[in-house]
């Protein structure tokens, strides 16, 4: 199917759409209430499958409606959920300064395979503990890694990875 035709079927209608072709069909907009829309559409033509939970619960947070987006990514856990799941969580945590419970569900969805690494440097940079947040952010060029240097005092380190990260408002 060409993506015109993905795009169409996908309002119209979505039960001739695999699960796969109804999650790509959200790619193909930027308006947010098409894509919820689409992934409400998800989850009731695929009700067992995590993916439109999680994605309903990623565009709750978009709009900053935790709770929303707390109680989607729960839906998508109970489907089985992933460790993309579990990392979603642990951000909701992280925002809401429970970091004990952010660290527990990074490692958590570390065990189901994901790459926690990014996650868990941004949880030990806002605890404060910066060597073990240079440790997961290893020699990664970001925003995130120039910081912990900076806050760490390593400031010709800092200024290498600023400059080979991500030009943007935040690593000017």
């Amino acid at each position: 199917k060409t993506d015109a035709e993905i795009d169409s079927l996908a309002t119209a209608k979505p039960d001739t759409l695999d699960v796969a072709e109804l999650l790509y069909a959200a790619t193909l907009t930027e308006d947010g209430d098409k894509q919820m829309a689409i992934y409400t559409s998800a989850t009731t033509v695929y009700p067992e499958d995590w993916r439109g939970y999680n994605n309903i619960a990623y565009l709750h947070l978009k709009k900053g409606n935790m709770e929303d987006a707390k109680a989607w990514f729960a839906k998508a856990n109970e489907k089985g959920g992933s460790a993309e799941v579990t990392n979603n969580e642990g951000v909701i945590a992280v925002w809401n300064m429970e970091y004990d419970k952010a660290k527990t569900l990074f490692e958590d969805a570390k065990s189901k395979g994901g790459d926690e690494s990014n996650n868990l440097g941004i949880l030990h940079l806002r605890i404060g503990d910066y060597p073990t947040a240079l440790e997961y952010f290893s020699s990664t060029c970001s925003y995130n890694s120039a910081l912990t240097n900076l806050v760490a005092k390593d400031n010709d380190k800092a200024k290498a990875q600023c400059e080979c990260a991500e030009q943007n408002a935040a690593t000017f």
